[in-house]
């Protein structure tokens, strides 16, 4: 059976809305995530350790944050100068994704070492928004501000 091109892109944007809605929240439910391009499987995602480390006002360099500038333009609309956001790493681990052991499944595709993943927040530079992304960059949920 041919599915007609009309049809199948209406399908496609249903399939899509349905799994990519943004939350202004810290709890994200029943994401679909990938890391390059290799599905994980659905997760819920816990955005609220890092949201705190965003504005606990220490730096935070490594696991489970990875705090760094972010290169380029300011993304999904942040109110802030060009180039001056700051990227957070939501870390792939038991108490931010669930169900539990979704580093394990990173592993089996970067050849058994552990990696950031590919769910990140943003902030603009006084850090009062953010926007955050579940598809390494490929879209942007927000901004929203800090609660």
């Amino acid at each position: 059976m041919k599915i007609k091109t009309p049809v199948f892109l209406l399908l496609f944007f249903i399939f899509h809305a349905a799994f990519s809605d943004c939350v202004d929240g810290s709890i994200i439910p029943n994401v679909p995530l990938s890391f390059y391009g290799n599905s994980l499987g659905t997760y819920t995602i816990d955005l609220t350790a890092t949201l705190n480390a965003a504005t606990d006002g220490n730096k935070h360099t490594g696991n489970p944050f990875y705090e760094k500038k972010w290169y380029g333009e300011c993304p999904g609309g942040l109110d802030a100068d060009q180039q001056s956001c700051i990227e957070f790493t939501v870390y792939p681990n038991d108490q931010n994704f669930s169900p539990a052991g979704i580093m394990e499944k990173i592993e089996q595709y970067n050849d058994g070492n552990t990696n950031r993943g590919e769910v990140r927040i943003i902030t603009n530079d006084n850090r009062s928004q953010y926007v955050y992304t579940t598809d390494h960059e490929a879209t942007y949920c927000g901004p929203y501000n800090f609660k």
